[in-house]
């Protein structure tokens, strides 16, 4: 009882001098109860008391899954353009494999890719003429070898999932090599309930060819939800298939 009055205390204080903060304290951790854990919008911290009320904002090097932490900053800044399955962080100047869902696997120093640097290929190819030449974004040919690479690998698929909210109802079509349930992981990877209208498992490519189909067959109901996340440019009001 004693210490949750203690840190009740201290979230007072840490209150009282920065109102305006996210950050939200959990619980107290280590000798003498040093440090906290925080949750931040990018992930959970471990940081001592004095620093947090001096004012030093978490960061990376406090974070306690290092490659969750980055990952979630990547997006916000490359808004969703990469995915980071197979980084393994360990500090801002090494290298890590990120992937670009039109070329597949590259290296890039951590710290350069979070100051908006990103796929050597696609620097300087305009987003309009790419989009064109490749509706779907992923190539069948990387799409393929980046399954090979993944441990999430389940067989290859396309779906049609219906997606709402209180304020929206809409349809995303998509293809994807993990279960659906591994797809849609998180509230990162999918901020709106959703339900499966259609899964169809057949070679990879029947399943790109298929995706090209319908996406091409619906392309008159695009719907852009008001919430982003990665593979919100494949969104429609409503489906026309072909089955």
């Amino acid at each position: 009882m004693c210490g949750d009055k203690m840190l009740d205390s201290f979230i007072t204080k840490y209150k009282n001098k920065f109102p305006t903060s996210s950050i939200i304290i959990l619980e107290e951790v280590g000798i003498n109860n040093l440090y906290v854990i925080v949750e931040t919008s990018l992930g959970l911290c471990k940081i001592r008391k004095g620093h947090l009320m001096n004012g030093v904002i978490p960061s990376i090097n406090t974070a306690l899954n290092k490659n969750e932490y980055y990952s979630n900053k990547a997006n916000l800044i490359h808004n969703f353009k990469y995915t980071y399955d197979f980084i393994n962080y360990t500090t801002a100047h090494n290298k890590i494999t990120i992937t670009c869902k039109i070329h597949g696997n590259f290296l890039q120093e951590a710290n350069d890719h979070l100051n908006k640097k990103g796929c050597p290929k696609c620097k300087n190819i305009k987003s309009s003429i790419l989009h064109s030449n490749n509706p779907t974004g992923w190539s069948e040919k990387n799409w393929e070898k980046s399954t090979k690479e993944s441990k999430n690998f389940h067989t290859y698929k396309i779906y049609i999932i219906k997606c709402w909210n209180d304020f929206e109802e809409f349809y995303k079509i998509g293809r994807t090599f993990q279960t659906i349930e591994k797809r849609f992981k998180s509230k990162k990877e999918m901020p709106y309930n959703y339900s499966i209208i259609k899964i169809i498992e057949d070679s990879c490519n029947k399943i790109h060819n298929l995706e090209n189909k319908l996406k091409k067959m619906n392309k008159d109901k695009k719907y852009k939800p008001l919430i982003k996340f990665n593979g919100y440019q494949e969104c429609f009001s409503n489906v026309a298939h072909i089955w």
